[in-house]
């Protein structure tokens, strides 16, 4: 028999979370509760699932899916503790730990972290989970927005860095390819279409070709020729130690949000 699953934040995340649940065919779930402090969260799915209380939500729901700011998660376990019994009980929220929710949960509550990503919005994201008794259910309710790995919990604040921020540095990066090509005298419209399709199109390369990326790049380089010269300016700029740097910050910051 299928869980009631119920999501407590509608915002970003948890409404990507809910839009895949609701587009999943056929669903995963036999009813689908939502709450929200904010009501124009919830607007847009006031036909597809019961709108409740936080209290409501955690009473009727049997996979309850935490997508809260991490800083209101200890606030919402201290007040609802008492009805998280035999329930599956999901944080969204970085850097909060198994260890830190299970002194807030009673013992017989199933406690799971996940790390999806904003292109769960559109079903192209990538969502870490880390393994427990309710692998195969929750690998049905977060297929629906990409590809599931489950991951031991040591490697959260990476994949945190990593995937988690992941879409931010490549929106960077898109933004810097589209007003170089205007700097060179490309209209914009051509520059956004051009660096939008270049970098899909690379993605659906390494993912399914398989192949090393040093490899890709070598195919697209010519000796003497754009490319190199493109890429010489990347290398003596030190890409590779900025995205390095880059990670290394979003970790550690991710090791201290709590």
């Amino acid at each position: 028999m299928k869980p009631t699953v119920g999501i407590i934040g509608v915002g970003q995340m948890g409404g990507a979370i809910a839009k895949g649940l609701i587009k999943k065919e056929p669903p995963a779930f036999s009813k689908l509760y939502l709450a929200d402090e904010k009501s124009e969260q919830l607007k847009p799915f006031s036909d597809k699932a019961e709108i409740v209380s936080n209290k409501e939500l955690i009473e009727k729901a049997e996979v309850i899916i935490l997508a809260v700011k991490p800083f209101l998660v200890e606030k919402l376990l201290e007040e609802f503790s008492t009805y998280l019994s035999e329930k599956i009980l999901v944080s969204v929220a970085a850097g909060i730990t198994l260890e830190k929710i299970s002194k807030l949960v009673p013992q017989d509550c199933e406690v799971v972290r996940v790390m999806p990503n904003t292109p769960a919005l559109i079903s192209q994201g990538f969502t870490a989970i880390t393994p427990s008794k309710a692998d195969k259910l929750l690998a049905e309710i977060f297929t629906p927005l990409g590809e599931v790995v489950f991951l031991d919990e040591k490697y959260f604040d990476q994949i945190t860095a990593l995937s988690g921020s992941g879409p931010a540095y490549i929106y960077l990066v898109a933004e810097a390819l589209i007003d170089g090509a205007v700097r060179l005298g490309l209209p914009r419209d051509i520059a956004r279409k051009a660096s939008v399709q270049t970098i899909i199109g690379a993605a659906m390369m390494l993912k399914e070709s398989g192949a090393h990326p040093g490899e890709l790049r070598d195919a697209v380089v010519t000796p003497g020729g754009t490319t190199a010269a493109g890429l010489y300016a990347l290398e003596k700029q030190g890409l590779r130690g900025m995205f390095a740097d880059c990670l290394e910050m979003a970790f550690e910051r991710a090791k201290n949000l709590t």
